[in-house]
């Protein structure tokens, strides 16, 4: 999520006339260029659509904030999945990028991640995290694509985080461009309660202290456009994550879950994104895969697996590390080992409108019942190939903001009996 351009609500209506006036159209490139050119985020821009000049100032991108809002829609086997969201933002660098602060703020949700490098020459940090999740809706278990009636619980965690790290400026030499290593003790509370529909048989989990070691690293080498979609570049990242619950018992229905095996756990998490162009053609087309991978070889539980779904398909340097699952609701999937290759090829069709065409593939190890006929039966995981395809279409919109929409349809996906589901997202952030 970085500083859009104000001018962009003109830029819609303007799109709008262009399919009758045709001839009063220019895309002026930028002075020493030849042929079509993205425009780069925050370098100054000028254009003439259907007659009205746009004018774009250079903006240096140390600080962006605003409200980001949307939902992710999909079919389950026997009732629909609505997961809104919405939060506000704020990421924000000073001291010549060496002491940096992002937050995002929704209430229920909160997650805090700041660092700062001033106090040496040699680019150490100390760092900072939180995070809580106090959800006042219940939650259900989903498993077989089927909602598992009995199991809605309340559920949330308050996680601080203390570290120390290394962050260095790398190639392109943005704000956004570098490489952080860091090492951080989490210790959080987790709490369950029971809800009006918990079944008297399932097994709630122990509120307990959980004692987290977290090794992050984060590489971002990408050169963004006016919408801080990625133009050109990589980028790579890699947790491991070793916990331990202070106290834990035997959940789930009949103790589906032992407290002796999912007491402790590691998961493993990495992720490689690239984006560049494809030969003979203009900068207006582009090829952006991607790779993520997780291993854990544990047998985690319903609040420690990796929960996948198709969700925002943000490109802002702190959220690249998400994998999306398309055509699934959100978080729908929990899985201990996963593998997921896309292929995105994303068409600029003025410089603020893109279109997204994605196809996916991949395997997860997810949790499944030993016997889908019965609720209470064991706990198993499960390796599940899938395969995916997704359309999007992504805008600058209403006064300083941009609206993104996406349909993502999977075949492999369980759905009770059957298999394949769809799902789709709108996100919209607003500057400020």
């Amino acid at each position: 999520m970085r500083k859009r351009n104000p001018n962009l609500f003109r830029l819609v209506v303007c799109s709008c006339l262009m399919m009758f006036l045709p001839d009063k159209v220019s895309f002026p490139v930028l002075a020493g260029e030849t042929g079509h050119r993205t425009p780069r985020a925050g370098e100054a821009y000028q254009a003439i659509v259907a007659g009205i000049e746009i004018e774009m100032e250079a903006d240096e991108r140390m600080e962006s904030k605003g409200i980001d809002v949307g939902f992710t829609w999909g079919k389950l086997d026997r009732s629909s999945s609505l997961a809104p969201y919405a939060g506000f933002f704020w990421d924000k660098k000073t001291a010549e990028n060496k002491r940096r602060f992002y937050l995002i703020l929704a209430g229920i949700y909160n997650f805090l991640d700041f660092g700062d490098s001033t106090w040496n020459r040699n680019g150490f940090e100390y760092l900072i995290t939180w995070e809580n999740s106090t959800m006042p809706l219940t939650g259900e278990q989903v498993l077989n694509g089927r909602e598992m009636e009995g199991t809605e619980i309340y559920t949330g965690y308050l996680q601080p985080g203390i570290g120390f790290g290394w962050r260095h400026i790398v190639h392109p030499h943005h704000p956004d461009n570098d490489l952080k290593l860091g090492l951080y003790y989490e210790p959080d509370y987790i709490y369950f309660i029971r809800a009006e529909d918990t079944s008297p048989a399932y097994a709630l989990a122990s509120d307990t202290f959980e004692h987290r070691l977290h090794f992050k690293m984060r590489l971002d080498a990408f050169e963004r456009n006016l919408l801080e979609f990625r133009h050109s570049g990589w980028d790579f990242g890699t947790d491991l994550i070793c916990g331990c619950r202070q106290r834990w018992r035997d959940h789930g229905f009949e103790g589906q879950y032992s407290g002796e095996d999912t007491r402790q756990y590691i998961l493993l998490k990495g992720f490689s994104t690239f984006c560049f162009g494809i030969p003979g053609l203009s900068e207006r087309h582009r090829l952006l895969p991607s790779l993520y991978a997780a291993y854990s070889p544990d047998l985690l539980d319903r609040y420690s697996a990796a929960a996948l779904g198709h969700d925002s398909n943000s490109e802002d340097a702190n959220s690249l590390d998400f994998p999306v699952l398309y055509g699934v609701t959100s978080e729908e999937v929990l899985a201990n080992q996963y593998f997921i290759a896309t292929l995105e090829y994303r068409l600029e069709v003025l410089f603020f409108l893109f279109l997204h065409f994605r196809v996916s593939g991949g395997f997860l190890n997810c949790q499944s019942l030993q016997d889908p006929a019965r609720p209470d039966s064991g706990i198993q995981y499960i390796r599940e190939r899938f395969r995916a395809l997704d359309a999007g279409i992504s805008s600058g919109f209403l006064g300083d903001s941009m609206i993104s929409f996406d349909y993502g349809y999977n075949w492999d996906i369980k759905r009770g009996e059957k298999r394949g589901g769809y799902a789709l997202n709108l996100d919209i952030i607003k500057q400020f």
